[in-house]
């Protein structure tokens, strides 16, 4: 199955210079490769894993904290309005 490389590319916002795709797109085909060859392991006697270790993950306990510098981060933005930061649009709203 083919896949299209460009829609990929599109959908996913990445730029990737005219030069570099064709690299780009044999390293996704290779990969893509190595799922098949995955997906076809007989795995159906296997029991599905969660979680590899068997004693429980210790957490810190989660204590909310005011935190005194807020004025300090905001001034520290490169770009801002008001009291938020200025980031560039990463989503297409076609």
């Amino acid at each position: 199955m083919e896949f299209d490389f460009e829609n990929i590319l599109k959908l996913a916002a990445i730029d990737i210079p005219e030069s570099k795709k064709q690299q780009f797109k044999e390293q996704v085909e290779k990969i893509i490769e190595f799922f098949k060859v995955i997906s076809e392991l007989p795995l159906d006697d296997i029991e599905p894993t969660a979680w590899k270790f068997e004693e429980n993950q210790r957490l810190r306990e989660d204590v909310p904290q005011k935190f005194e510098n807020v004025q300090g981060i905001i001034d520290s933005f490169p770009k801002k309005r008001e009291r938020y930061a200025v980031v560039p649009k990463v989503l297409d709203t076609e």
